[in-house]
C-alpha cells in the first residue's frame, strides 16, 4: 500500500497528512499489513558500529563504515569521511538531559515538560506546538553540523511508547526528510513501527534484538514484543529497508557473539554484538584480535623494605618479552603492589608470573581468586615463578586446580641431579643441557602435559625429588629456568611462546624492525664527554671532532643527546670559562641538515625515583628527585636547547635518558604529557653475566605499564661501553646474521663522544658507520623509531575473514608481518598498501602510513599488480594502480628501489624528476633502479620487447 505524502504550503494541512500516514501505520503495525514500496538505501555499508558515550575512541570511527553515535558525542568526523565511512546520529527526541544545549532551548522555547523520574532529566511533550522546531533546532540541526550523514529518531531505552509518539515521531522524520534530502532517517524499532514506514524514512535500528538492552521490574521485555522485533526486521528488509541491528553479549563469550551476529545477518540485518552499555565494546561479526599480556612482577615497597626492580630487568623482560613482540602481542607489566588492582574489565591473551614476583598472604589470595576467573575464561597461564609461599593458596585449591605435584618450592640440598627428560627439538640451537642443583624446586608436571625439560635429583637422604622445568598443560604453560639470565635459556622461547597462546590462527603483527622492506637504522650520540679534550692534534674537543669527522663525513641521520650542564660548564672536571665555546660547538652541530636535537638531561642523574616529600630539590640521602626535578631535568633542559642552540625551524623530537638511569614512572607520564617521546638505553646486565651472542637474550623494544610506555635501544644488551665502537661492531654483525633466519630488532647504535676521543677509537667509529652505510639498512632518526615502537603497543587489529583484517593505529609503524604461508595481499581488495616483501619465511606488508590498513590475502594472484618491494628510504605514494604508479622519495642518499608485479622480461618507463626513463623485469618480474635522494617518480609496466632477429 502506497501512501504519498505532498507538502502543502499550509504548515496545518502538512500537519495533517502526516497524522493520518501517522495512525494508518500505527494500524498496520497492529494488524501485521505490510507496504509494498521501497526505500532508497544509501551507500551499502559492509560493518557497523554503535558507541552511544560521549567519547568513543576515535580508531572506530576508522575502522567501521557505518557509525552509529550519539549527537552529542565529541568526535571528528572528517577522517572517517574521507575513508568514505558514513555516521548516523542518534537523536533522542523525548527525554532531556538537564544543563544541556537541548535544555536551554527548551526552556528558550517554552516548550512543556514533565519530570522523566530520574534526577538528571526531563520528558518533553509532543503535543506542544514548539515540541517540532525544538527537536529540529536542538537535536537535527547541530548533527547536521557536526557532519552526520543521517538520523535515528528514538524515545531513549526505558521511554513507554504511545501513539501520540509515533504520530509526532513520523512526522518530524518527514520534515527531516525534506529539509536533509542528502541525509538517511531511521527509526528505532522500540518504537512498533517497520515495514509499513517504507518510503516514509529509509530504515531501522533495533537495540537488543534477542537481548533486551534494559530490565524493568525484572522482566527484560514483554515476550509478544520479543518475539515480534525480528520478524518486524525481517519484513522491513525485504521492502528494502536498511535494517540495523544490535544484540548484546560478553566479552569473553567469542563463539556465542559470532553465532548473534549470523542470527542478525540472517534477518537481512547489517549486525554488530556489543555490551549493554553501548559503549563501544565490539564484539562481532568483526573481532578484534586480543593482544595484551600482563606480567605481574615485584614486590610492595614498603611490606619488603626496598623497591621493586624495574620492569626492564624482570626475567620476562630479558627472556621471554621479544618471542611474545614477535608474535603480535602487546605486553603489559603491573608491579604487584599491595594497593594493585587486578584487571577485570578486558580480556587477556595470557597471564604471566615472573619470578620476581613476591606476595604476603592476602596478595597471594586475591591472585588466586583472580586467576581462578581467568581459568574459567581460557586465558593460558604462564608460570616463570612460583609465588605459591604460604598455605593460602592450597586452600584456594590453585594448585589442585592446575593439577601441579610437588611442593611447588625449593628442595632440599641435593647430592646428584641428572637430566630426566628433553625434548631435543624444543631446545635453543647450541644449548648445553645440564642438570643443576642450584635452584632446584619440587614441581611435577600436570597430568597429561607435554614435558619439554625435566631433571630430578637425590638428597643427603636418599629421596628422589623431580623437578618438571618446562611443559605445557592444557591451562597454560611452565617455564622455570633459574639460570637464563647468566647462562642463557635452554628453551627456543619463539616456539614455546607460541605454542603457550595456543598457535592461534595467523594475524598481522605491527612490526618496527622493518619499514619499506628494509631493516631500520638509527643512532643515538649521546653527551658524555662532549666538552672533554682530545688527544688529537688540530681539535681542542670531542664535539668538534665528531662534527667534521663524523658527521659531516657519513650522509646518516643523527639523533645528538645534549646534557645543559656540561654546555654551561657547571659538571665535573668543567669550567664555566669555557660555555661559550662549548655552546657555539653544539649549534654547529644542530646546523648539520641531518642531525637531529635531543635532551641528555640537565645533569644526567641516574637516579629518577620520585622522592616522598617533594621539597624542590633532590634528596640528599637517598639521591631520588623531587616532581620539580624531574620537570627541570626535562623540560627545562629542552627548552635550554632549543632556546639557545637550534637554528630556527629546527625542534627537539626526543629526550634520551641518561647512561645507567631507569626512569621513574613520573618521569615517563611528564615527558608523555609534554608530548616527548623518549629513549632508554638497554638495561644493565651484571658485571658477572658473559653470553655468546647467540645466547644473550634480548632486551625488550618496548614496555608498558599502565598509561605509560618505556622504548629501549634494544640491538645493545646494555652492559657494553658505548664509546666502544669495535665492540658494537661486533653486537650490529652478529644481529645482522641473525636477521636472515628471525628478525627481531632494528639496527640501533648508541654512542657518545668519547667514541672519537683519539686516532684509535675514531678510526673504529669511522670503520662502523662505513659499514652501516654498505648494509641495506633504511635509515630513521631515533625519534622516528620510538613513535613508530609507541604506535605499535597500541595497534589495534580486526578480524573481518579467516585472509582479511583492518589494522588501526596513528600510521607511525607502516610495516605489518605475516607468515608466508599465510598467502599474498590480494592488491586490488587492499587498502592502504602499497607493496610487500617476502623475507626468512616472513611477509613484510608495506602501508601507506594512514590511520587503517585493510589486508586481504590471497593464495593466487588473480591480476599481476605493481607494487614496492623494498626502498632504502621511506617511499609515499602518490598514486597506485595495477600498471602504474607515482611516489616521490626523500633521503640523504641517491635511493635504491625494488618493484614487484611486472611482467616476467617486461619493460619498466618510469620517469624520475620528468626525466624520462626504461630499465627491464627479471623472470620473477622483479625491476630495480636508483634515483635521486629527492625525486618524483612515475612508473609504467609496459609488455616485454619483441626480439628481432637480425638478418
Amino acid at each position: 500500500m502506497h501512501l504519498p505524502i505532498t507538502f502543502l504550503r499550509s504548515q496545518d494541512h502538512v500537519r495533517t497528512a502526516i497524522r493520518c500516514l501517522a495512525c494508518l501505520a500505527v494500524l498496520i503495525s497492529q494488524w501485521g499489513m505490510s507496504s509494498t514500496a521501497l526505500a532508497e538505501n544509501g551507500v551499502t555499508a559492509k560493518s557497523l558500529f554503535v558507541d552511544l558515550s560521549q567519547t568513543p575512541d576515535a580508531r572506530n570511527l576508522h575502522a567501521f563504515e557505518l557509525c552509529v553515535l550519539a549527537s552529542t558525542a565529541e568526535v571528528d568526523l572528517e577522517p572517517g569521511h574521507s575513508l568514505g565511512n558514513r555516521f548516523y546520529a542518534m537523536l533522542n527526541v523525548a527525554q532531556i538531559s538537564k544543563k544541556t544545549y537541548q535544555a536551554a532551548t527548551a526552556e528558550k522555547l517554552g516548550l512543556r515538560v514533565k519530570s522523566a523520574g530520574e534526577e538528571q532529566s526531563i520528558v518533553s511533550d509532543p503535543s506542544d506546538d514548539n515540541w517540532l522546531k525544538w527537536a529540529l533546532t536542538a537535536e537535527a540541526d547541530p548533527a547536521a553540523k557536526k557532519g552526520f550523514d543521517g538520523f535515528i529518531l528514538t524515545l531513549g531505552p526505558t521511554f513507554e511508547v504511545n501513539d501520540e509518539w509515533r504520530v509526532a515521531v513520523l512526522e518530524l522524520a518527514q520534515i527531516l526528510k525534506k529539509r536533509y534530502q542528502d541525509k538517511e532517517v531511521l527509526l528505532d524499532s522500540a518504537l512498533g513501527i517497520g515495514a509499513e514506514a517504507a518510503g516514509v524514512v529509509d530504515g531501522l535500528l533495533a537495540l537488543g534484538v534477542h537481548t533486551s538492552r534494559t530490565v524493568v521490574d525484572g522482566v527484560a521485555r514483554a515476550q509478544d514484543a520479543q518475539e515480534r522485533l525480528p520478524a518486524m526486521l525481517h519484513r522491513a528488509a525485504q521492502r528494502g529497508m536498511r535494517v540495523l541491528a544490535v544484540d548484546f553479549g560478553q566479552e569473553t563469550e567469542r563463539e556465542q557473539n559470532q553465532e548473534k551476529a549470523a542470527a542478525l545477518r540472517q534477518l537481512g540485518a547489517l549486525p554488530f554484538v556489543t555490551t549493554r552499555e553501548l559503549r563501544g565494546a565490539n564484539l562481532g561479526p568483526q573481532e578484534e584480535i586480543v593482544r595484551r599480556v600482563l606480567v605481574l612482577h615485584g614486590w610492595d615497597a614498603a611490606q619488603n623494605g626496598s623497591p621493586a626492580p624495574a620492569a626492564a630487568s624482570t626475567v620476562t623482560a630479558r627472556c621471554l618479552h621479544a618471542p611474545l613482540e614477535w608474535l603480535g602481542c602487546e605486553v603489559e607489566y603491573l608491579t604487584f603492589e599491595k594497593q594493585t588492582i587486578l584487571p577485570t574489565d578486558h580480556l587477556l591473551r595470557g597471564v604471566v608470573l615472573d619470578p620476581s614476583l613476591i606476595l604476603d598472604a592476602e596478595q597471594q589470595a586475591a591472585l588466586v581468586r583472580w586467576l581462578l576467573v581467568q581459568r574459567e575464561r581460557r586465558v593460558p597461564l604462564l608460570l616463570a615463578g612460583m609465588p605459591w609461599r604460604h598455605p593460602m593458596a592450597a586452600e584456594a585449591n590453585i594448585l589442585s586446580v592446575l593439577g601441579l605435584g610437588g611442593s611447588c618450592a625449593l628442595a632440599p640440598r641435593l647430592e646428584r641431579t641428572r637430566v630426566a627428560h628433553v625434548t631435543t627439538s624444543a631446545m635453543r640451537s647450541g644449548a648445553l643441557v645440564s642438570a643443576r642443583a642450584l635452584s632446584f624446586m619440587d614441581v611435577q608436571a600436570s597430568e597429561g602435559a607435554r614435558l619439554i625439560l625435566s631433571t630430578s635429583g637425590t638428597d643427603a637422604l636418599g629421596s628422589e625429588h623431580r623437578f618438571d622445568q618446562v611443559f605445557h598443560a592444557d591451562w597454560g604453560s611452565v617455564w622455570l629456568e633459574p639460570a637464563a639470565l647468566t647462562a642463557g635459556p635452554l628453551t627456543d622461547l619463539y616456539s614455546f611462546a607460541a605454542t603457550w597462546l595456543g598457535n592461534a590462527p595467523p594475524a598481522p603483527v605491527p612490526d618496527t624492525t622493518t619499514l619499506e622492506g628494509r631493516q631500520i637504522f638509527f643512532s643515538v650520540i649521546s653527551s658524555e664527554g662532549f666538552a672533554q679534550p682530545s688527544t688529537q692534534v688540530g681539535y681542542k674537543r670531542c664535539a668538534e671532532i665528531m662534527r667534521q669527522q663524523v658527521l659531516s663525513h657519513f650522509h646518516l641521520p643523527f639523533t645528538i643527546a645534549i646534557c645543559e650542564a656540561d654546555l654551561r660548564g657547571i659538571n665535573a672536571n668543567l669550567s664555566r670559562e669555557d660555555a661559550a665555546m662549548h655552546e657555539q660547538s653544539a649549534r654547529s652541530i644542530f646546523e648539520l641538515p641531518n642531525v637531529s636535537a635531543a635532551s641528555n638531561s640537565s645533569t644526567r642523574p641516574v637516579n629518577w625515583t620520585l622522592e616522598a616529600a617533594n621539597h624542590g630539590g633532590a634528596s640528599s640521602s637517598t639521591g631520588s628527585l623531587s616532581l620539580q626535578d624531574i620537570q627541570r631535568e626535562v623540560a627545562g633542559s629542552m627548552s635550554y636547547i632549543h632556546q639557545q642552540l637550534l637554528p630556527a625551524g629546527k625542534g627537539i623530537s626526543l629526550m634520551v635518558w641518561p647512561r645507567g638511569a631507569t626512569p621513574s614512572a613520573e618521569a615517563l607520564a611528564f615527558c608523555q604529557q609534554i608530548g616527548v617521546p623518549s629513549l632508554t638505553p638497554g638495561p644493565h646486565l651484571s658485571p658477572s653475566t658473559v653470553l655468546s651472542p647467540d645466547a644473550r637474550p634480548r632486551s625488550a623494544t618496548g614496555i608498558a605499564f599502565g598509561d605509560t610506555t618505556e622504548v629501549f635501544a634494544s640491538t645493545m644488551s646494555g652492559d657494553e661501553d658505548v664509546s666502544n665502537a669495535a665492540a658494537q661492531m661486533h653486537q650490529m654483525q652478529s644481529l645482522v646474521a641473525s636477521s636472515q633466519t628471525r628478525r627481531v630488532a632494528a639496527a640501533g647504535l648508541h654512542l657518545n663522544f668519547h667514541a672519537v676521543q683519539d686516532e684509535r677509537r675514531l678510526a673504529a667509529t669511522q670503520r662502523l658507520f662505513d659499514w652501516c652505510t654498505t648494509q641495506p639498512f633504511i635509515a630513521l632518526t631515533a625519534a622516528e623509531h620510538v613513535a613508530s615502537v609507541r604506535d605499535a603497543l597500541s595497534t589495534r587489529i580486526i578480524r573481518v575473514a579467516a585472509d582479511h583484517w583492518i589494522v588501526l593505529n596513528d600510521g607511525l609503524v607502516r610495516t605489518l608481518r605475516l607468515p608466508i604461508e599465510a598467502g599474498l595481499p590480494d592488491m586490488s581488495r587492499c587498502r592502504g598498501i602499497h607493496g610487500y616483501k617476502t623475507h626468512a619465511g616472513q611477509l613484510y606488508i608495506h602501508t601507506t602510513g594512514a590511520a587503517r590498513s585493510e589486508i586481504v590475502l590471497t593464495k593466487k594472484q588473480s591480476t599481476p599488480w605493481v607494487h614496492l618491494v623494498e626502498s632504502s628510504a621511506s617511499v609515499e605514494f602518490l598514486e597506485l594502480s595495477a600498471r602504474r604508479g607515482t611516489f616521490q622519495v626523500r633521503d640523504w642518499r641517491p635511493v635504491q628501489i625494488v618493484l614487484g608485479g611486472f611482467q616476467p622480461g617486461g619493460q619498466c618507463a618510469y620517469r624520475e624528476n620528468g626525466r624520462p626513463h626504461t630499465t627491464f623485469a627479471d623472470q620473477s618480474g622483479i625491476v630495480r633502479f636508483e634515483v635521486a635522494r629527492q625525486a618524483v617518480v612515475s612508473f609504467q609496466s609496459l609488455a616485454p620487447a619483441n626480439n628481432t632477429a637480425a638478418n
